[in-house]
């Protein structure tokens, strides 16, 4: 229970960090009725084995640990399948900004084994789909690879991308679910 005040402690702390200035560059830029300040931080996915998905987002994507909390269920938290006293753990994970686009994995219970699939399964209403910006896509679906990661798209042609305020660039694009199903839409900007 300490350490989930102390988490919540950080995270109030956190809300007041310089990121939550950032959004008043592009404030009013295209954004009529949206609320002025809010940014996405986090998405948190339940995960059956934190260290393997550690893993996943470290070597395949280049995230890093930046909080690691472990506990046990209180049953008073999340709607979980998991009795309370189980063990938990969350993990949070940053790319290159140091205040957005974080991942939190967060696991209930002993470690699970992975997903026994006989291939991609179809996505449908409710499911996810990270989109995650690298440098080098090429070296994303290297390591991808090199680690059996499930690719349901290679990296593909440059497409030219226009937004609605008129700016364009070139990205190329590929797809990939981590090691819980999650599907993972990379992008490289090329310009």
């Amino acid at each position: 229970m300490i350490r989930l005040i102390g988490f919540v402690a950080l995270a109030l702390l956190l809300v007041d960090s310089p990121a939550a200035t950032r959004g008043e560059e592009t404030a009013g830029a295209g954004t009529e009725g949206a609320s002025e300040g809010v940014v996405m931080r986090r998405a948190t996915l339940l995960v059956r084995d934190a260290e393997r998905s550690i893993a996943f987002y470290r070597d395949v994507l280049g995230y890093e640990v930046w909080l690691e909390n472990e506990g046990t269920v209180s049953g008073s938290g999340l709607p979980i399948d998991v009795p309370a006293g189980s063990p938990s753990r969350f993990v949070i994970m940053n790319g290159r900004d140091p205040y957005l686009g974080m991942i939190g994995l967060l696991q209930y219970g002993e470690a699970q084994a992975p997903l026994e699939t006989d291939g991609p399964r179809t996505l449908a209403a409710g499911d996810v789909i990270l989109m995650i910006e690298a440098e080098d896509i090429e070296n994303v679906h290297s390591q991808a690879q090199a680690i059996g990661a499930t690719v349901y798209k290679p990296p593909g042609d440059v497409v030219r991308i226009e937004s609605v305020g008129g700016n364009a660039w070139d990205s190329r694009f590929m797809y990939l679910y981590d090691p819980d199903g999650h599907m993972i839409e990379v992008t490289e900007r090329l310009n």
